[in-house]
């Protein structure tokens, strides 16, 4: 018994041990020291000592204290984002991080971080399975919690999804415009024995614990709700149809059409609406095969062999003329929606195209539809959109009889509710501003000075290989051309493939070169897509000229 709890380790093992722990110490930094791209900012460099200064300079009068904790507030930033730079670039993390994932999963069967990995190869999005399985949206504690969740780099959300959904109804309202509240089902609700066997006998769909209360005051306040998920969730569709991608976040083609058809009756019932135009829309299939984007954040080495992928035979929408169906902007109906209104629309998706939830609609009403769309934040991005067209004098709610906004509904718990203005300005041109009196376009070359960025999520992180960052510039100069404006916001990409850009690590007071396009030439393009958005409390940005830009060097 005088043995128990003693371990003998000779001396020689001790070395060992010792000399293997401090090589792991020293390999890392060696290692992206050698490998890593060269000119690499130093310490002293990325922690941006103009930047203090300014800080110290923006707080208020002579107050010291204030000077010290404002300068302290930026150094605190800086020190977070050059760690957080530190780990995006590691030269290990690169190239071990994708074979380990890949690995793991292969062997172990887990997921990570952000995905589950449950029966019979479907996957789940833990954003997705938190909402579920978290506190109620709309407990007291919760709503607090999150308003007070903002640190250095970000304020926190307006958490409460009533008071955003209230002013943009009033909003409406005031220009006779009827809003139609389409929260998303995600998978985790519909398919919930795919991810435990506990689920298999489930009589009905799977809720956070706040959302019957959330949708009976809308409902008590006029509030005109379109939920489909007892729909989708019905045996019998359930269980001859995929309702959900198995290795997606997003729905099967199948149920967009027949939320579509539903939708539309839906609308029928509780809008009053002109007849249309004669217009003949009409439909061709398409055969798609793709992976998943959560097989794609489990297998990030890229060789799609993991999960393989996944078949879908689409509703192709055609126009009259035999073109693709495009949404049309003087329709009398708008749909602002996210990646749930994408998918099967949006081809750097690789679901395919003209085959999404605006189509769909379109073609089962017989009418044209207009489309508001955007990848991510359906929270607010969309009406942000709307809010600057707005803003910059184009009233693209011109003619509207009713809008529909479709958010996924995990973002009743997680999304930013911002309250935005919907003001249409006078004081500008209406037509989009890419237009020029001789009907051309323009393209910028210039310089200027970071004044915000709004950065990317590491990759892997959210379910989207291709993100644009947001970035606001001031003291621009041309370099050719003319001069667009002092101060300007552009748009770039921040992330392709699940690789980070330059332009995700810029920094307040970094001198940049850039290539101007006016985002309204390009907005058809690169709208749709993921995009962080800057902090803009004030809503002084929202009024900014916007750009599309690529750097220069």
């Amino acid at each position: 018994m005088s043995g128990l709890g003693q371990t003998s380790i000779s001396s020689s093992a001790v070395r060992m041990l010792n000399l293997t722990f401090i090589a792991t110490i020293l390999v890392v930094p060696l290692v992206q020291l050698v490998v890593g791209p060269g000119n690499r900012p130093g310490f002293g460099r990325l922690i941006s000592l103009p930047g203090l200064q300014d800080s110290g300079r923006d707080s208020a009068g002579n107050n010291v204290l204030e000077r010290i904790l404002a300068v302290n507030s930026k150094l605190l930033k800086e020190i977070q984002l050059f760690e957080q730079r530190i780990e995006d670039e590691s030269v290990l993390s690169r190239v071990l991080l994708g074979p380990t994932q890949h690995w793991m999963t292969r062997l172990t069967g887990v997921g990570n971080e952000q995905v589950y990995s449950g029966s019979d190869g479907w996957l789940f999005y833990r954003p997705d399975v938190d909402y579920i399985t978290g506190p109620g949206f709309l407990d007291p504690a919760v709503l607090a919690k999150r308003a007070d969740s903002g640190n250095e780099h970000a304020r926190a959300p307006q958490p409460d999804p009533r008071k955003a959904l209230r002013q943009f109804k009033r909003q409406l309202e005031t220009r006779g415009i009827q809003l139609i509240v389409m929260p998303m089902p995600i998978k985790p609700m519909l398919r919930p024995e795919k991810l435990s066997s506990r689920y298999d006998d489930q009589p009905s769909v799977l809720q956070n614990v706040s959302y019957d209360r959330f949708k009976a005051e809308l409902e008590a306040e006029g509030f005109l709700v379109f939920d489909v998920a007892d729909s989708l969730f019905h045996r019998e569709w359930r269980t001859s149809h995929s309702v959900f991608l198995k290795t997606d976040t997003h729905w099967s083609n199948l149920s967009v059409e027949r939320t579509a058809r539903q939708l539309s009756a839906f609308i029928h019932e509780t809008a009053h609406l002109a007849p249309p135009d004669k217009v003949v829309y009409r439909f061709e299939s398409d055969h798609v095969l793709n992976q998943g984007d959560l097989a794609a954040m489990l297998d990030m080495s890229g060789d799609k062999q993991l999960y393989g992928l996944e078949e879908v035979r689409t509703r192709r929408i055609l126009q009259s003329d035999g073109a693709l169906w495009e949404p049309t902007e003087s329709a009398d109906i708008l749909l602002l929606g996210d990646s749930f209104t994408n998918i099967y629309s949006l081809p750097e998706m690789a679901w395919g195209d003209a085959a999404g939830l605006a189509e769909q609609l379109s073609f089962e009403m017989q009418r044209p539809i207009d489309r508001i769309a955007r990848n991510a934040d359906g929270a607010f991005a969309t009406r942000q959109v709307l809010s600057r067209e707005l803003a910059q004098g184009h009233d693209r709610l011109f003619g509207k009889k009713v809008v529909i906004w479709q958010f996924a509904v995990r973002e009743l718990a997680t999304g930013d509710w911002k309250r935005l203005p919907m003001q249409l300005s006078k004081s500008r041109d209406s037509r989009p501003q890419s237009v020029r009196p001789d009907g051309s376009g323009a393209e910028f070359m210039v310089r200027g000075e970071v004044r915000s960025a709004s950065g990317m999520p590491p990759p892997g992180s959210v379910p989207y290989r291709n993100g644009i960052t947001s970035v606001h510039v001031i003291d621009v100069q041309p370099i050719r051309g003319s001069k667009p404006a002092d101060e300007i916001v552009v748009f770039m990409w921040g992330m392709r493939k699940n690789r980070l850009t330059h332009a995700a690590r810029f920094k307040p007071g970094q001198l940049v070169e850039l290539k101007l396009t006016r985002w309204s030439e390009v907005e058809a393009k690169y709208g749709r897509m993921a995009r962080t958005e800057l902090d803009d409390p004030e809503f002084v940005l929202i009024d900014l000229p916007t750009f599309w830009a690529e750097p220069l060097k």
